[in-house]
């Protein structure tokens, strides 16, 4: 994804599973958004976290350091993930290990989907589907 321009974006959790159904994997979500907008890396103009995906409207506006704010956001919420399930659901963890090398566990699905939208007006109809879906 380029910076400066705004995306239709959405990631999936692994294998479809509702982690997401839980209200403090949410904060989660939404915190790691917050933070990227409180550094002025991100703009967010809209979001919806269903059970097994979200769907966000934003804009990258730069790097955090040497990393896209996309892949921040994966990263940071999949360790907070971790950390929040060993203590709390730990059997909802062992749903997520993963048998790749470079990592224990998996919780977003590779490869985002992210659409550019071109104009207002395509941003407009997105975030009025958007607050229909709420």
């Amino acid at each position: 994804m380029d910076q400066d321009i705004c995306y239709f974006f959405t990631d999936t959790i692994y294998q479809f599973k509702p982690l997401l159904e839980n209200d403090d994997l949410k904060r989660i979500v939404i915190n790691s958004w917050k933070y990227l907008a409180d550094k002025g890396l991100i703009v967010v103009y809209g979001y919806v976290i269903m059970p097994n995906h979200v769907h966000l409207l934003w804009n990258m506006l730069e790097k955090n350091g040497g990393e896209s704010p996309a892949a921040s956001f994966t990263k940071h919420t999949a360790h907070q993930f971790r950390k929040y399930l060993t203590i709390k659901e730990p059997k909802t963890l062992q749903q997520f290990s993963s048998d790749k090398t470079d990592r224990r566990y998996q919780f977003w699905k590779r490869d985002p989907l992210a659409i550019p939208l071109n104009t207002e007006d395509i941003l407009i109809q997105k975030l009025i589907t958007f607050m229909l879906t709420r």
